[in-house]
């Protein structure tokens, strides 16, 4: 058995819970659950494996991406961030799951639901009406070219182990935009062409 954390304020209600593998009485609807979960925001929530890789380790003490989906859809939680992930996946894989996870939340449960990566140094922010904005962030917006993406993806691709935290998180952004519009044998002819 494991602890989840929820934690409330000025109406925003974020819940952490790792080492969490989901199972049928996660969906019990007592006041326990109802309390802890219901309409959350945010919740950060164990998905370490991979539904065949849940299979093949029941009673390790974590979730598929799928079941944490599953589970936040079911409690009408509005962001997720997978986490715990498994140590022996490398960038690429994690970002499959992440696109994997997307894909089902949208076309499988039929949920809005927002889906993340947690990664070192996030910071989550629950703004509501009473929370004042952080002035000292810089915003703004451009519209890439296909070009532009592209050209992007190869230099942030070679230059992987040179980049700082913010660009990688950026570099890992491209990527997913390179994954979620080429089939894998596009993507692999793409990485290795020149």
């Amino acid at each position: 058995s494991s602890f989840s954390y929820t934690f409330i304020e000025k109406s925003k209600k974020f819940v952490y819970a790792t080492d969490v593998e989901l199972s049928d009485c996660d969906y019990t609807e007592d006041a326990e659950h109802i309390n802890s979960f219901k309409d959350a925001d945010v919740i950060v929530l164990d998905s370490q494996y991979t539904v065949e890789e849940a299979n093949r380790k029941v009673n390790w003490g974590h979730s598929a991406f799928c079941s944490a989906i599953d589970f936040a859809v079911h409690w009408n939680i509005k962001k997720i961030y997978l986490y715990h992930h498994e140590p022996s996946y490398d960038d690429k894989k994690l970002n499959s799951i992440l696109l994997s996870a997307r894909w089902y939340a949208k076309y499988i449960v039929h949920s809005k639901i927002e889906v993340y990566l947690s990664t070192e140094n996030t910071e989550i922010s629950l703004k509501g009406e009473n929370m004042k904005e952080n002035s000292s962030n810089f915003t703004g917006s451009y519209s890439f070219s296909q070009e532009e993406i592209l050209s992007l993806a190869k230099f942030f691709r070679k230059n992987e182990n040179d980049i700082s935290f913010s660009l990688f998180k950026f570099s890992k952004y491209i990527e997913s935009l390179i994954y979620s519009n080429m089939t894998l044998e596009e993507v692999d002819k793409f990485y290795n062409e020149d």
